[in-house]
């Protein structure tokens, strides 16, 4: 919490400064303050501003690693993921591909079986706003087993004995946060524009992102 708040405050105080100053420098500066007092955290900043890339980082890759951070450092964006996914399937509605009303049951892969009760039950809208009632991964035993690389341990099969064998819907059209239905949206995008979810994203946004 305490370091989403800082990187809000960085934010806004990067919005509220004046294009007309030297932005780059004014950036580089908050960015070192905020790395002196936490310099445990490691922090990389980039944007274009007309046309000109500007780039700033400090810290290394993570707490026991020696490496610095630089330009060309890959970070795992986690669950940044899922607006991602919410994005390429509000697009998906405005290519007329799907309707938030459907229903998912259609537009499954096929190794999901729905049990007979809960068919037509699940929108694609509650996946989407995470109110499906579908049980979810159990993060603190994929922490147990890599706490580095928590969904190292996440396969299909591990996907399917979740759904298919989920027999109620348990909180259904109540908020519970879920990374199980973001998963499965993004196999629907899969199936519904006939590539992988990494093609979707460069053809819809022209970059490549891992999904989790």
């Amino acid at each position: 919490m305490k370091i989403t708040l800082k990187i809000l405050t960085i934010l806004l105080l990067i919005s509220s400064l004046s294009f007309g100053q030297n932005i780059s420098k004014k950036i580089d500066s908050i960015i070192n303050n905020n790395y002196q007092k936490n310099p445990d955290v490691g922090v990389s900043v980039g944007f274009i501003h007309n046309n000109e890339e500007f780039y700033t980082a400090y810290g290394k890759m993570n707490k026991e690693s020696k490496i610095d951070i630089n330009k060309n450092s890959v970070f795992e964006i986690a669950s940044i993921t899922k607006l991602l996914t919410s994005n390429l399937i509000a697009q998906a509605v405005i290519d007329k591909k799907i309707k938030l009303d459907d229903y998912i049951d259609s537009y499954l892969p096929k190794v999901y079986v729905l049990q007979e009760n809960l068919t037509n039950k699940i929108k694609i809208s509650d996946l989407a706003s995470h109110q499906s009632g579908l049980k979810d991964l159990d993060f603190r035993a994929l922490i147990e087993l890599d706490s580095q690389q928590p969904m190292n341990g996440v396969t299909q099969k591990t996907l399917s004995d979740i759904i298919n064998n989920s027999n109620e819907l348990i909180d259904y059209g109540r908020y519970r946060y879920s990374t199980i239905s973001h998963i499965i949206l993004g196999q629907i995008l899969e199936n519904i524009y006939g590539m992988s979810y990494d093609e979707i994203i460069r053809k819809k946004h022209g970059r490549s992102f891992t999904n989790d």
